[in-house]
């Protein structure tokens, strides 16, 4: 039986592929989701010091710009950006930030400085202006911005550095289902500790929901129904999909544990069938930017 489509305008997709700079090989498959699929965004991981090497592989949009980024604030792999010694209750012995559930650990015992925190954010962020990036939303690795505390620091940071949006995990998705058991506990605890009311600006942009990408695994025609079910699900508004294409490679090894599954996100996000499954719903792809200059109208 066909579906009847949601009614025009009624639902705004931001599709954001998360992880930009964290390995060559995610960097190329994120690019390839943005020019032949459905992803409207990526958020870049600023820390890793070759990322700048990676940026050549953004598509450009029509006017020459490196399409839309937001800034992935991360607090939980790889090196700082600020000088160890004003970072140093993040780190671990090596200099490098501790793994999700360690970080987890310290914070709940108060081993975490907000104001630490505060330093590494703003030197990331200003890393990418250095480099010449424009930034329409803020999110983060793991989703430790939505913890008490870092969520209210992630709305003034976008209000200081003039960034539209900022990412909302309200359902404690987890990036896909195969992931971890302690991965999908640390994602559970950031998000359901924190605040039920945003602490920001009412300036800056919220997503409604968000949603991962249905498990890969399962094959691209059961990721399209899945999504499409999803989707019609979803009430009117501007909502985000949270995604994690890319290609492994022996440095995302290093970083990550999350690999072959990015492979399978990146064929399902480049698939007729998933993109044909959108269309069906009627809804808009979009961006932050973009969806912050129609409210400004």
């Amino acid at each position: 039986m066909t579906r009847p489509p949601v009614a025009p305008g009624r639902l705004r997709l931001v599709v954001t592929a998360d992880d930009f700079g964290i390995s060559p090989g995610v960097s190329r498959g994120i690019g390839e989701a943005m020019e032949e699929g459905i992803v409207t965004a990526t958020a870049v991981m600023l820390n890793f010091p070759e990322v700048e090497d990676h940026l050549p592989l953004l598509p450009l949009t029509a006017d020459g710009r490196p399409v839309e980024l937001a800034v992935h604030l991360n607090l939980t792999t790889g090196p700082p950006v600020a000088p160890f010694q004003t970072v140093a209750r993040l780190l671990d012995r090596h200099g490098e930030f501790l793994p999700l559930g360690r970080f987890l650990k310290r914070w709940i015992r108060r081993g975490i400085p907000v104001g630490q925190v505060e330093r590494e954010w703003r030197a990331q962020i200003e890393r990418g202006l250095e480099l010449g990036l424009v930034f329409s939303a803020l999110n983060s690795h793991r989703h430790v911005h939505m913890l008490p505390g870092l969520l209210a620091l992630t709305h003034r940071l976008a209000g200081d550095y003039g960034i539209g949006a900022v990412r909302h995990s309200h359902v404690p998705p987890g990036p896909h289902p195969g992931a971890p058991l302690h991965l999908r506990a640390g994602l559970a605890l950031c998000t359901l500790l924190s605040p039920r009311i945003p602490n920001g600006s009412p300036a800056i942009l919220r997503n409604g929901r968000l949603l991962p990408l249905p498990d890969p695994s399962s094959g691209e025609g059961i990721v399209a129904d899945r999504l499409e079910r999803a989707l019609r699900d979803l009430a009117p508004g501007l909502h985000e999909i949270m995604c994690h294409p890319g290609v492994p490679d022996d440095l995302l090894e290093l970083r990550d544990s999350y690999g072959k599954g990015r492979e399978r996100e990146l064929a399902a996000l480049t698939s007729d069938a998933v993109r044909a499954a959108v269309e069906r719903t009627g809804a808009h792809l979009t961006g932050y930017r973009t969806s912050a200059l129609d409210r400004a109208r």
